[in-house]
């Protein structure tokens, strides 16, 4: 179904890495990302691109589409509600937390091209979650209307580590399913985009609760519990395979 174009470079490859270099140079210049940030993103798609394919390297690129928009969208708003002030630039190290595991996939890729479809559909179960935990986190803060801590339910303030509302659940439902969709315009019509949605509302869960338990005891900083994220997205997606087939 894939192939891998390690050492066959196409038309569309130079197409593809042309719009991301300059999407990488305006993110860099707009302060979306830091040039560490913006160098490693791009060795990170190019790992990407040519380990995952075209359905991979447009996964990616879903992800860093919404995770832009969602950072942006009614940001005063947001500083409002927690009373933190939320910087858009990222570092080398929040790329890395949000998209090594799809990175790690596509690296197998070139070890065990055999798989390569197994490895794909593992990417896109990380970014699904990965996905899932940013818009989460963004439109439930500015839309959502009862705040809990994930693990007791009881009520605390927006912003909070663990802390989920109805709202940012089902939005992140939605960015999972986006990644899903463009998964499955890759595969065609199969069970697996469905595994990859749910891989993504799982990620996010597992991101919640640990959030809630060892982050807030300062055993894990964010970039620590969104690799976990992503890692739980691929890992729920394969054990879904498993289960169902």
């Amino acid at each position: 179904m894939f192939k891998c174009f390690l050492f066959s470079f196409q038309v569309w490859h130079f197409v593809l890495l042309a719009i991301m270099l300059l999407v990488l140079f305006l993110s860099v210049r707009k302060k979306k990302l830091t040039l560490a940030a913006g160098i490693v993103a791009g060795m990170l798609g190019l790992i990407v691109m040519l380990g995952t394919g075209l359905t991979g390297a447009l996964m990616l690129i879903a992800f860093f589409a919404m995770g832009v928009l969602v950072s942006r969208y009614k940001r005063n708003r947001k500083q409002m509600v927690t009373g933190i002030t939320h910087t858009e630039e990222r570092n080398w190290v929040q790329v890395l937390a949000n998209g090594g595991v799809a990175g790690i996939c596509s690296i197998l890729v070139f070890v065990d091209a055999e798989q390569m479809d197994l490895y794909v559909f593992l990417a896109a179960g990380s970014l699904a979650a990965a996905a899932a935990d940013t818009v989460s986190s963004e439109i439930g803060t500015v839309h959502g209307s009862r705040f809990v801590n994930v693990l007791n339910w009881k009520r605390e303030p927006p912003g909070g580590d663990g802390v989920i509302s109805l709202e940012g659940t089902l939005a992140g439902l939605c960015a999972a399913a986006v990644i899903a969709l463009v998964y499955g315009l890759g595969v065609g019509i199969s069970a697996e985009p469905g595994y990859v949605m749910a891989a993504g509302v799982l990620g996010n869960l597992v991101d919640s609760m640990l959030g809630a338990s060892l982050q807030r005891s300062g055993w894990l900083n964010n970039d620590g519990v969104n690799f976990c994220n992503t890692a739980a997205g691929a890992i729920a997606a394969l054990v879904l395979k498993l289960i169902f087939g």
